[in-house]
């Protein structure tokens, strides 16, 4: 239920986030540029994230997308 409502508010923040001029979509993606992104971690440090965290993260995700590709692409070969 947590994880729904944090969701959701994290869609209303990119949204306004958008409206505002401070994101940018492109290919469904949102951007940001170098400085953008050193702005948003030294602020997500300064509230408790470590920049050791944010590495983490974003290790453990990058993990999770290969582990996906390697799993579609093992089911190819299977059915294929």
């Amino acid at each position: 239920m947590n994880e729904t409502r944090d969701q959701t508010n994290q869609g209303d923040e990119y949204d306004a986030l958008l409206r505002e001029g401070l994101l940018r979509r492109h290919n469904n993606e949102i951007k940001f540029s170098v400085k953008e992104m050193k702005s948003i971690e030294r602020e997500a440090d300064s509230n408790g994230l470590t920049f050791d965290q944010m590495m983490e993260n974003a290790g453990q995700g990058l993990a999770e997308v290969i582990n996906d590709l390697l799993i579609e692409d093992s089911e190819r070969e299977i059915s294929g």
